[in-house]
């Protein structure tokens, strides 16, 4: 049976019936972990990372380095709000984890069995959390840092939150804070860009938040992350930019006696400095995004001499400038980094891995970064196919664990797929694209359709009738083969015009059949309607047509009376 769902602009595969997930029946197949953006990672040790979502409440673990990864969804308790994401993630031990956000206000979780579970612990006034810190080891007292240049303290392992005084202003926004040894001393930075007047803010306290200090920069200009090695050595990162976000540059500065002197060590036109992390006060990294974008628009830049001098390293994968880069590192070889590439309708997750001190990083996203349009099982719940754009056929043998691409060799976008058994198949496309296989998609023969229309549906009654629909230039388009694909017949569409397209087939058997058309993603209007034949093709009826619907599938699941569209 071909299940055509029309997850429109959704580039994930998901499987029923499996609940540990997302604690409800649906979880997450390709690409792993998700396509969603991502905000922070960290790593308790070298299998053992954790990764929160920015687009959603999810949390990603994985315990064997990136081969597997496990998804948990927090839902928000208040049901009042539509939005929440999180930002920030610590764990002081290993099983005691923290991670902040925001939601219609500012949120805190907690674990204290490794992740298994969290449960929030603040629901504030505020509007946003953006970073989480307690001191290694002290599970007890931590910081969160926001909007408004919000200090959260807690002194009872996130029980109750206190908020803490600063001289920082309202329109500033403190973006992230780090304890490095206790937690007496700790530094918060951010800042804001307002228009063309530029407010870096760089606060410091020794005495738990008591008083916090404001620390002179040497740049105007918004920091991102700050990371201390020690009480002394430190380093924070960001940009500089001109009016309205024009001419930025990338900013590292750096401290030697605890910040009270900061020294420029980093200023570099047309970049941005998005993320930041030390092993050691001269062993760091940085996450630089270039602006304007382009294949090398994001470079991983290495110092080995406390930022004296930078290698450059091109990760696997780009990363927008409109979000944040973590890295988190287990050990002076092994490390990983997240970030987002940004897509028009979403975030692209971005995971990065180094088992060589950061020499070189490989992608552990599991899965292309491709939408996908259709999905068939033709037997049983075992064996499947999923198609998409850019010539993409992936091939499921164990019920979705595992996904293998097929190799078609072409670059158009497929629409539908439909295999008549679990060896004979074919796949449609944009720009007539018609392919066929006989031996369970080790190989596709490309097929004349004899049309240049998108094609959105494909329907074989048997290995030699078949029938696929789609758009032309002059409207909706169906057409029959009788030789398995060699030859293709136009069938009349009554009442067609330029913007029904036929975008789903079902048939019962040679002769009776359905169609359902649906207006392109581009036209506003509704043009649905669902036609019907009784003599295999040969003519085709309105069968419904409602005023104001567009049709996009149609099954009838069990026999040919009970259908929906």
């Amino acid at each position: 049976m071909n299940y055509k769902h029309y997850l429109l602009m959704l580039t994930f595969i998901v499987k029923i019936g499996e609940s540990q997930a997302f604690n409800h029946p649906w979880s997450w197949l390709n690409p792993l972990p998700s396509d969603n953006g991502f905000s922070e990672c960290y790593a308790i040790d070298s299998n053992t990372v954790f990764i929160i979502d920015y687009d959603y409440a999810l949390i990603y673990k994985t315990t064997d380095g990136g081969l597997t990864w496990n998804t948990k969804w927090v839902p928000y308790p208040d049901s009042i709000s539509s939005y929440y994401r999180f930002y920030g993630i610590d764990f002081p031990t290993p099983n005691v984890g923290y991670i902040a956000g925001v939601s219609s206000r500012a949120i805190i979780l907690k674990t204290t069995d490794q992740g298994e579970t969290w449960n929030y612990k603040y629901m504030g006034p505020q509007q946003g959390l953006f970073d989480i810190d307690f001191p290694q080891g002290n599970s007890v007292v931590g910081y969160a840092v926001g909007t408004q240049s919000f200090i959260l303290k807690t002194t009872d392992g996130g029980e109750t939150w206190n908020q803490q005084s600063n001289p920082g202003a309202n329109y500033q926004v403190l973006r992230a804070v780090h304890f490095p040894v206790n937690a007496d001393t700790g530094y918060a930075v951010g800042g804001l860009n307002t228009y063309d007047t530029l407010h870096p803010l760089i606060l410091k306290t020794t005495n738990g938040g008591q008083n916090w200090i404001v620390q002179t920069s040497p740049v105007p200009g918004g920091y991102h992350g700050v990371y201390f090695c020690n009480n002394n050595v430190g380093y924070a990162c960001g940009s500089v930019e001109g009016y309205y976000g024009m001419n930025p540059k990338g900013v590292i500065i750096k401290t030697t006696n605890g910040g009270n002197n900061w020294q420029l060590i980093y200023y570099t036109p047309g970049e941005y400095v998005k993320g930041i992390y030390f092993l050691t006060p001269t062993l760091g990294y940085v996450f630089i995004v270039k602006g304007g974008g382009g294949t090398y628009s994001s470079l991983i830049r290495k110092t080995t001499n406390g930022g004296a001098t930078w290698d450059s390293i091109i990760p696997p994968q780009r990363c927008a400038v409109h979000y944040k880069f973590s890295f988190s590192f287990a050990n002076q070889q092994i490390g990983y980094g997240v970030g987002t590439e940004y897509d028009i309708n979403f975030g692209r997750g971005r995971i990065f891995k180094t088992t060589n001190g950061g020499t070189t990083w490989f992608s552990l996203k599991k899965g292309p970064d491709v939408s996908f349009w259709a999905v068939d099982f033709p037997e049983n719940d075992q064996v499947g196919y999923v198609v998409g754009d850019s010539g993409y056929i992936l091939k499921t043998t164990n019920g979705g664990l595992n996904w293998i691409q097929q190799f078609t060799g072409t670059g158009q976008a497929f629409r539908d797929v439909d295999f008549i058994n679990n060896q004979i198949g074919f796949a449609v496309g944009n720009n007539g694209t018609f392919f066929k296989t006989t031996n369970g998609g080790n190989t596709w023969v490309p097929k004349n359709s004899n049309t240049t229309a998108t094609l959105y549906a494909v329907k074989f009654v048997n290995s030699q009738i078949g029938y696929i629909g789609g758009l032309g230039s002059a409207g909706g388009v169906i057409m029959k083969t009788t030789d398995g694909g060699d030859n293709w017949m136009s069938q009349t569409i009554p009442n067609n015009n330029t913007e029904r397209a036929i975008q789903d087939l079902l048939f019962f058997n040679v002769d009776t059949g359905y169609a359902v058309a649906g207006a392109t993603p581009s036209y506003g209007g509704a043009v649905g309607i669902v036609y019907k034949t009784t003599n295999g093709g040969q003519t085709w009826v309105e069968n419904y047509a409602p005023s104001s619907a567009n049709f996009y599938v149609i099954d009838f699941p069990v026999n040919s009376q009970v259908g929906y569209v």
